[in-house]
């Protein structure tokens, strides 16, 4: 443990190092060895309240030869959870993957030089060079990158594929024009923990009243879940031409109605 080290350093130095003189690092290892044989190898440590050496002794007489298996040790993988946008953070550095893996874990080997991904079943997705430093962003390059409106096609096909209701997806292109990406990449996180009759009938009724997008389905699936109904939205209505109605039915006073109340004497 870190503090069981700290301390025997704090030893050394303070017990073995002060005040030596050595002519050299063979002269100093003699001394060192010296050192332990005779002063702290008898010392009786702080904790077990015995010297080093007599446990050494009882317990030397009990150890065995560790067997030599043959062992194979396949590279070290760890789990990493891949954002929305298809980003996922590695010791301090952020690398871009190419989409269809937003919202799932995925396999991150790093060696010297570089950052492999790979799905859970071992399937590469792609390997980055690694950055040393920390807090870099590492896009994919552009031969790598797929197209925008490939990637609009992916998605829209992918949400289809929950929501089958081609209406719907327009209605969420229509309504979210610049966030489309987000919304549907929303929309698949959503559909990956919901039940899909769910999240069909809470679709199917915000269709109905014109109000798709990702935020009000994840608004309409909760509702669902917990009471088994969903509430007709209200229809929200259009201001007056005017900004403010024109009669809204206030009282005129006047200044020498606030004086009495505000006890003020002119």
């Amino acid at each position: 443990e870190k503090g069981k080290i700290e301390s025997a350093v704090r030893y050394v130095k303070r017990s073995f190092l002060p005040g030596r003189d050595f002519n050299d690092l063979a002269d100093l290892y003699e001394q060192w060895d010296r050192w332990k044989r005779e002063v702290a190898d008898r010392k009786p440590h702080e904790t077990t309240g015995r010297p080093p050496r007599e446990a050494w002794e009882e317990e030397k007489a009990h150890l065995r030869p560790l067997p030599d298996p043959e062992v194979v040790i396949g590279p070290a993988y760890r789990i990493h959870l891949v954002q929305r946008d298809n980003w996922i953070k590695v010791l301090g550095n952020a690398y871009e993957i190419p989409p269809g893996h937003e919202g799932r874990r995925v396999k991150v080997r790093v060696t010297e030089e570089r950052v492999e991904i790979r799905d859970l079943q071992a399937r590469p997705i792609y390997t980055h060079w690694r950055g040393l430093d920390r807090g870099r962003r590492f896009a994919l390059p552009a031969s790598d990158r797929p197209r925008a409106a490939e990637r609009r096609e992916e998605l829209t096909r992918r949400v289809l594929a929950v929501l089958p209701f081609p209406e719907w997806v327009r209605a969420l292109d229509r309504n979210f024009p610049r966030h489309y990406g987000e919304q549907c990449r929303g929309v698949l996180a959503l559909a990956r923990k919901t039940d899909p009759h769910i999240l069909m009938e809470a679709a199917r009724r915000l269709l109905d009243h014109d109000c798709v997008g990702y935020g009000n389905l994840k608004k309409a699936v909760a509702y669902l879940e917990d009471r088994g109904s969903f509430p007709h939205p209200v229809a929200p209505t259009a201001p007056s031409p005017g900004g403010l109605p024109e009669d809204l039915g206030l009282e005129s006073r006047s200044a020498d109605y606030y004086d009495r109340l505000l006890g003020v004497n002119r």
